[in-house]
């Protein structure tokens, strides 16, 4: 049997909606809710729950943790395919990503 699913505090989801699309605003009030760590790469969203002082990760530094961890062994790959779908990463930054862990 599945649970329910967690609830956020509407009052802040409600406050976030004023500026931030739907989804962003219900995962940044869960994690506020929660105190979790929260995936998250718009960068609105990001400059917000940053501001309520949460933990933020963005998908490439993820990716570069999991290079560190030995879980995987390059993230070149990732971040083509991130590319391919959509996911904007400049080109100055992608670099500096790739200098992180070793594949400049």
């Amino acid at each position: 049997m599945l649970s329910e699913p967690l609830e956020a505090d509407e009052l802040v989801k409600n406050y976030l909606k004023a500026d931030l699309h739907e989804g962003e605003a219900a995962a940044i009030a869960q994690a506020d809710y929660k105190q979790a760590i929260l995936l998250l790469d718009e960068e609105k969203g990001y400059k917000r729950a940053t501001a309520m002082q949460l933990t933020v990760i963005r998908t490439a530094n993820l990716l570069n943790l999991l290079k560190i961890a030995g879980a995987i062994t390059s993230v070149r790959p990732y971040y083509d395919k991130l590319e391919k779908t959509g996911f904007y990463l400049k080109a100055k930054v992608r670099q500096q990503l790739l200098a992180e862990v070793g594949e400049e």
